[in-house]
């Protein structure tokens, strides 16, 4: 296949050096693989025969297929692969160099109604002082635990990334801040 090698170096490289998850390089991977299928099919024998409207040829032919959230992960990974061989000397230029990121249209989380967060907050609360059944020690720690995150998360918008980061060493108890 056209670039193969190539191909196989340069997701060494971001595996080595760009610090890229094991997913992201299988879809890069997958996105070149897929790029440089379709360019040979073209009868393009060396990445070097490379051009834009090659390349826009691709894109074009896989867009109706996919998501624009695809799509511009797709020509993330073109233009990295192809970068990166420009900088090796692999190619003389880079064709990819001008190729365009499709706009991705961001959606914001869906937010709950004042309902819903009332019926969450209760049923957190509601596990935390429910009697039923006596819950041992470690029950009780638990649901007070997620009564607290419930009620965290809601007050202060946060995300549950920066309240799994959170230490204890983060509270202020005197200023009553987090």
């Amino acid at each position: 296949m056209l670039g193969e090698k190539e191909l196989s170096a340069y997701l060494r490289f971001c595996s080595d050096n760009r610090g890229l998850s094991a997913r992201t390089i299988r879809a890069y991977g997958d996105d070149v693989s897929a790029c440089l299928a379709r360019l040979s099919g073209l009868g393009i024998r060396g990445l070097s025969e490379v051009g834009i409207d090659d390349l826009r040829s691709w894109l074009a032919a896989d867009e109706p297929s996919h998501a624009r959230s695809s799509m511009a992960r797709r020509v993330v990974a073109v233009r990295g692969f192809f970068a990166w061989a420009c900088e090796r000397s692999l190619i003389p230029a880079d064709p990819a160099a001008s190729l365009l990121t499709p706009k991705v249209q961001v959606v914001p989380p869906p937010v709950l109604t004042s309902s819903e967060a009332r019926a969450m907050m209760d049923a957190a609360d509601g596990r935390a002082s429910d009697g039923a059944g006596e819950p041992s020690p470690r029950e009780r720690a638990r649901s007070v635990r997620d009564a607290a995150i419930v009620e965290m998360l809601y007050a202060t918008g946060g995300r549950v990334a920066e309240l799994v980061g959170m230490d204890v060493n983060d509270v202020d108890r005197a200023q009553r801040l987090v």
